[in-house]
């Protein structure tokens, strides 16, 4: 049982991951393609927070090594339907 279903690797869920791992949480991210969603395909990042330049792929990579450090769970899938149930649960 997951805390917390993400679906999306790119940088608004490897960053909403990150946040919920700190705080222990279990977490499982979903993606149907690659990591880093349309930032990973930029040729360059500029004025970033603490980053002067770095290419979209290794800024993803380094965050999903962040992520991946600290026990996220990962599978590359697609998600086709959510079911709702009786219990209060969030998929972001």
């Amino acid at each position: 049982m997951f805390d917390t279903i993400i679906i999306g690797a790119g940088p608004a869920g490897m960053s909403a991951a990150l946040y919920l791992l700190r705080e222990n949480k279990k977490v499982l991210l979903l993606e149907k393609e690659a990591i880093g969603g349309q930032i990973a395909e930029s040729p360059r990042l500029e004025n970033y927070p603490s980053i002067k330049e770095i290419s979209g792929m290794d800024f993803s990579a380094n965050l999903f090594d962040q992520i991946t450090n600290l026990g996220v769970e990962f599978d590359l899938d697609e998600v086709t339907s959510i079911k709702s149930n009786s219990t209060p649960r969030f998929v972001i």
